[in-house]
């Protein structure tokens, strides 16, 4: 079973950064211990890729090589 996702994802709006340091709190109800987080990055046109997972249960993560104006999904 997979655990509630995280919380307070923050992300800054309109940026138009290579990189972005997102930040989370962990889940409510994660159902064991979390091993890490998978990050994927959104291009609006309803494509997404998944880029590495986190290294470990950290609440923040900087997202590179990104092109100005996407989304990102935790």
């Amino acid at each position: 079973m997979e655990p509630s996702p995280p919380v307070n994802v923050k992300c800054p709006v309109n940026s138009k950064d290579r990189s972005l340091e997102i930040t989370w709190d962990a889940p409510d109800h994660p159902n064991g211990i979390i091993q890490y987080y998978k990050v994927y990055v959104y291009y609006g046109n309803g494509a997404t890729k998944e880029v590495n997972p986190t290294t470990g249960p950290v609440t923040t993560f900087n997202v590179q090589n990104l092109t100005p104006g996407i989304c990102l999904i935790i």
